[in-house]
Parts: structure tokens; sequence; C-alpha cells
């Protein structure tokens, strides 16, 4: 059985001026800028300066995904070894995988590639739920590469009385999964991790003037993280009405 909360924070305050900038005149070469863009020169200190204000926020991050890999671990050894539950197990895996990535991604400043992650993982969440479910035709659809990742959300809300998840719940996972499209398409709000009032940057900048918009992202990625428990938990009891064959035990 599923439970389903309804206090995800995932809310975005975006700034309105995001083309209130200066253009800084950096004192080095082209072929320098691209370098530290490229190798990633100024990740570590946008790093400290983020552990600096969210240090607390990533160690609880931290502890949570480790809680769940273990939870992951014990599922994946009870079921895999046939196809079907392996194509389960290890979209379960990308849940985890992604929201890591996108955690990871956001200390270095990467806002907008952060949302990015996070969207997948939404619609990951999507799809796990509804391959662990016996007798719905979805897995095979997949398999065949005729299934719309892009569906998934609308599925389970469509079927939520027979998934026994919270309809409310589901239609603001979905409403969350689709204000991340503004960071999947070239819009304003995906700029804002190389723009803002100060300057426009090649690489990507944590930026105290952006505190609020760092601080909206971390609470997403701590509320996912707090979600994924009971997502795994249900799946898992999806899963023991599968027939014995898939069963390892």
């Amino acid at each position: 059985m599923f439970i389903m909360h309804n206090t995800i924070n995932l809310k975005h305050v975006w700034t309105k001026n995001i083309f209130t900038y200066h253009i800084v005149m950096e004192p080095l070469k082209a072929e320098e800028l691209v370098n530290r863009a490229l190798f990633g020169v100024d990740d570590q200190e946008n790093r400290q300066r983020f552990i600096m204000h969210f240090g607390e926020e990533v160690r609880q991050f931290e502890a949570t995904i480790a809680s769940i890999y273990i939870q992951w671990r014990e599922f994946e050894q009870n079921y895999s070894g046939n196809l079907d539950a392996d194509i389960v197990i290890v979209t379960v895996f990308l849940i985890l995988a992604r929201l890591v990535h996108a955690m990871k991604l956001l200390m270095t400043g990467h806002v907008t590639l952060a949302g990015v992650a996070r969207r997948m993982v939404i619609e990951a969440i999507a799809l796990a739920i509804l391959f662990s479910k016996h007798g719905m035709p979805y897995l095979n659809e997949y398999k065949e590469d005729k299934f719309s990742v892009n569906k998934a959300i609308g599925k389970i809300i469509k079927h939520h009385k027979k998934l026994n998840i919270n309809k409310k719940a589901l239609e603001k996972m979905e409403a969350i999964r689709d204000s991340y499209n503004k960071l999947s398409h070239a819009t304003i709000t995906s700029m804002i991790d190389i723009i803002d009032k100060d300057g426009i940057y090649l690489g990507p900048q944590f930026n105290e003037n952006n505190l609020s918009i760092f601080n909206n992202e971390i609470s997403s990625c701590l509320s996912l993280s707090n979600f994924l428990t009971d997502i795994v938990s249900g799946i898992t009891s999806n899963m023991r009405e599968w027939p014995c064959y898939y069963r390892k035990d």
C-alpha cells in the first residue's frame, strides 16, 4: 500500500528581472574562460559556499538516500534475475541515481540541470509504480518501445484507485513535473544559473544573490528523498503480488 503525503514542497521562486545584469569584464582570455567552465575549476569553491549555507540539509539528504539505497538493495536481492523484475529494479535505481545527480548539480550551481534531473526522478517514480503492478499492460508496452514515458503520471492518476494512491497527491506530483518543463526548454527561467544581476557567466555559479532559489531547490531534493521510502515500500508491496516465479524466495 502506498502512503503518499501532500507535504512535498517544490515551489519555485524565480527572479522576474533576469535580464537586469551587466557584462562582467573578466581578466581572462577566452580559452581560459572555456577551460575553467569545461573542467569545473570553480566547482569546489561553489560546493564549499553551498555547504556554508546548506550543510545540514546536505547531511540529511545523504543519510536519507543511504537508507533508501539499503532498502533498494534488499529489494534487488529478492527479485533480480527476471527481465520484468529487473526493469522495475533498475527504474527504482534510476530514481535514486538521478536524485543524487540533482543534488550534486545543485551543489555546484547547476540549478537548471538539477531541475531537469528532478523532472526525470518524478517520471521514473510514475514508471516504477506502473511497472510494479502486475497485470497492467505498461511494462510490456515499455519493453516493446510503445509506451510514452511522458504519459506515465497521467496513467497512474487514471488508475489511482487500482494502485491505491491518493489522487490529489498524484495531481500535485504532475503539477511539479510540469513546472520543471520551464527548465527543460530554452526559457527565460532556464537561464537562471548563467545570468544574475551581477553578471553573465559561462560556467555555473553559487551566488548568494540567489539564496532563495537554492533554498527552494534543496527543499525539493529533501522532500523527494523523504518521499522515496514510501515509494520503494509501495513498489515492494506491489511486487509481492507477482507470481512466485518472479521472486527469489
